[in-house]
Parts: structure tokens; C-alpha cells; sequence
């Protein structure tokens, strides 16, 4: 029987979420259905398009096209990630990846969307570039440090974020996004509260002058840290030196974690929190690559790419 690649009209998160979980056979990597349908539903606020592998009527693989608005020099351009590919082991090969990657070019060209986003794993780096030509475009900086937590700052808002509170969780969101002359991923308070309703994910809302931070408790091989998954501020503000640290230490205050970690650009920092580490102890290659399908047009360029950016955080 012959292998098809089509886009799936309704998704069996339940189905997707048991076969993603065998096909990448990781002992501590249970993929939940409700961390699915938050992610291709509501992450970015635009859904998603699910491309699936078919082997007669049984579903034997998939790459989703998570839909998000970049904003390039005051206009928003259409754009859409690829994110959880896989195929069960019996059907792997060539054929199999060229069919999904074929079904999802056809698919930016019929629903206009300008750019693809990846950052895989090392795995796929090449899979990506080969049968989808996908170029490396800008490798985030990883940044690590230890924030000793004092005395919360006298002026510092912060709050857990409970996704059962919108109304709290909007006050402390207010005002804060994009920037109209911020090159990036579009966020409003709108936005940023589906971001954080993340299944199995706890968050803080750290806010000073101007400035908000998002973090989160993480840990990983044993070790418990502090993950800062992004900042954005209110309007034109900077963050200076002074500010990103204390919002750091209230982040790590609030998860009794001094073990800080940042992976990321942003232009409205004065300095990246922590010290830049060198390549070898990158986490992994936290590569964003990227195709224009309106190469004729002014090229993307950045200024702000977080984890909170992609589905790292």
C-alpha cells in the first residue's frame, strides 16, 4: 500500500500525541494530546496546519506548520514554524520525507505565507536544508549566571501566572508587545496570555520600569534552574543593566532557583542577563533557519528572537 502526504481537517491530538511519543523514543519525553491542541491551537494565536503521512487510513507521521505574524519594518508578514516532524520506524526513508516536504511546500504557496522558521535539533538540521532548503539564518546566543534572590525590589510587579485568572493576568500584561519599528514576532497582552497557557508549564510575570520579563522553573539532567524565556517592554523603553537584574533575581527569587538561563537576541537589552557561553556547551544548536518565498522583497532581519518566540519555552 502507497504512503500519501495530505493536510489533516480535523486532528486526532490523542493518535498524534501516541505516535509522536513511539516515534521518538525518549524515555522521558511523554507527549501529552492537551499540550498538542494548546500548541497548534492557541500558542501563536493563528493555529496550525497539520500535514500528515497516511499509509491507507492509518496515520503513520507528520509535520505541523504552526502559523505566527512576524513584523518587518512597520508591516506584518505572514509567517509559519515547522515543528514536530516524524515518522514511524517501519515507514521511514527519502520518499516518505520528500512527499511531507513536498505537501508542505505546496501549502505555504496556497495559503501565502511568506516565511518558514525552523530550529531543530541536530538531527534535523540537514533533513530540513535538504529536502526543504531551509538555510541556517541566525544562531541565538545562550547565556547562563546565578542571581542571588534577595529581597524582592520595592517596585517590582510579579505574579504567577495562573490561566484561570485572564483578567490578573491582562492587568500585568498591559501595555506590553511589539514595538511598531520591532523587527519580530507580533505579541500583545492578547497574545502572550495563549502563549502561557502552556499544558504541564508554569510561568512568572516579573515587570519594572518599563520591562517584563517571563520566566519559568525548568530542570534538566538533575540540574534546576531558572529559564528567562523573554523579554518585551512597554512602548520604546530600554532595559538597562540595573533593570534586567533585578527582574532577574525577583524570577529567580520567585522559583528558589539561582541557576538562571537565557537563550536569545533582544535589542532593547543593554546586555544579555548572565555570561555568554562558548559553543561547546550550547544545549543544542539553537539555529533558527529560515526560507523567504518573497525573496524579492526586503529581507527579515531581527531584533528580537527569544525562546517565548518559538515552542522552546
Amino acid at each position: 500500500m502507497t504512503t500519501r502526504a495530505e493536510c489533516e481537517q480535523v486532528v486526532n491530538y490523542e493518535e498524534t500525541a501516541r505516535l509522536a511519543t513511539e516515534a521518538f523514543a525518549s524515555l522521558n519525553r511523554v507527549i501529552m494530546p492537551e499540550r498538542l491542541r494548546w500548541f497548534y491551537e492557541r500558542c501563536f494565536s493563528q493555529g496550525a496546519t497539520v500535514i500528515a503521512l497516511r499509509n491507507g487510513d492509518r496515520k503513520v507521521g507528520q509535520i505541523a506548520m504552526v502559523r505566527q505574524t512576524l513584523r518587518l519594518n512597520g508591516q506584518e508578514e505572514s509567517a509559519a514554524q515547522l515543528v514536530d516532524l516524524f515518522i514511524s520506524k517501519e515507514f521511514r526513508g527519502k520518499e516518505r520525507l520528500q512527499q511531507l516536504y513536498a505537501e508542505v511546500e505546496r501549502q505555504f504557496v496556497k495559503q501565502d505565507i511568506r516565511f518558514a522558521i525552523g530550529m531543530p535539533n541536530a538531527k534535523a538540521l540537514g533533513v530540513n536544508e535538504y529536502f526543504f532548503n531551509l538555510k541556517p539564518f541566525l544562531r541565538l546566543p545562550f547565556s547562563m549566571g546565578v542571581a542571588i534572590p534577595l529581597a524582592p525590589q520595592r517596585d517590582i510587579q510579579s505574579s504567577r501566572f495562573d490561566p484561570t485568572n485572564k483578567s490578573l493576568a491582562l492587568s500585568l500584561l498591559a501595555g506590553y508587545g511589539s514595538c511598531p519599528n520591532e523587527n519580530g514576532v507580533l505579541w500583545d497582552p492578547a497574545r502572550l496570555f495563549e502563549r502561557l497557557c502552556n499544558y504541564g508549564r508554569e510561568y512568572g510575570i516579573h515587570t519594572l520600569d518599563g520591562v517584563l520579563l517571563i520566566s519559568s522553573p525548568r530542570s534538566s539532567r538533575g540540574l534546576m534552574y531558572t529559564l528567562l524565556c523573554g523579554f518585551t517592554t512597554r512602548g520604546d523603553t530600554k532595559a538597562s543593566r540595573a533593570t534586567t537584574r533585578h527582574l532577574v533575581r525577583d524570577a529567580c527569587r520567585m522559583w528558589k532557583r539561582p541557576l538562571f538561563a537565557y537563550a536569545g537576541v533582544n535589542g532593547k537589552l543593554a546586555a544579555p542577563p548572565g555570561i555568554v557561553l562558548p559553543a561547546k556547551f550550547r544545549p543544542s544548536p539553537l539555529l533558527v533557519q529560515l526560507r523567504d518565498f518573497k525573496p524579492e522583497r526586503q529581507p527579515l532581519r531581527l531584533d528580537r528572537f527569544e525562546l517565548i518566540d518559538f515552542d522552546l519555552a
